[in-house]
């Protein structure tokens, strides 16, 4: 009798660790999806403006992220001009069909927008300037 009881509490503890491992699973690979693009355009700085590559990864947050993290951001972006300059933002608010990026997560200053719509990017890269472009989706 108490054998049998030990080993339907085994199978229950089993069973529960099981549904724990596969919930953690689905929550650590399917909370961000990754978007990236070759974004062709226009770098404007003081001295000069001319034509660049910028590649662009946009990493949305799933929905279920907000409940335990601490800040408001929709995700988070990374830039790089290819052996020139790389570049993190820490913060995506989706705004409709537009995502706008900050430098960090505080949110106080909007330093670009990129539409979902149009894939159009358009940021304040600091020192080196404005860039203003399309982008098109890469692997």
């Amino acid at each position: 009798m108490i054998k049998t009881k030990i080993k339907t509490l085994l199978k229950y503890i089993v069973i529960f660790i099981f549904i724990l491992l596969i919930a953690y699973l689905f929550v650590t690979k399917f909370s961000i999806n990754e978007l990236k693009f070759k974004c062709s355009g226009q770098l404007t700085s003081d001295i000069d403006k001319q034509s660049k590559i910028v590649y662009t990864k946009l990493s949305l947050y799933r929905p279920w992220v907000h409940i335990w993290s601490k800040n408001n951001c929709d995700g988070d972006v990374h830039l790089e001009i290819p052996n020139e300059w790389v570049e993190y933002y820490e913060c995506l608010q989706r705004n409709g069909d537009q995502l706008h990026i900050y430098k960090e997560h505080s949110q106080e200053h909007l330093v670009g927008i990129f539409s979902l719509l149009s894939k159009a990017l358009s940021i304040d890269l600091g020192p080196f300037g404005f860039f203003d472009g399309l982008c098109v989706p890469t692997d």
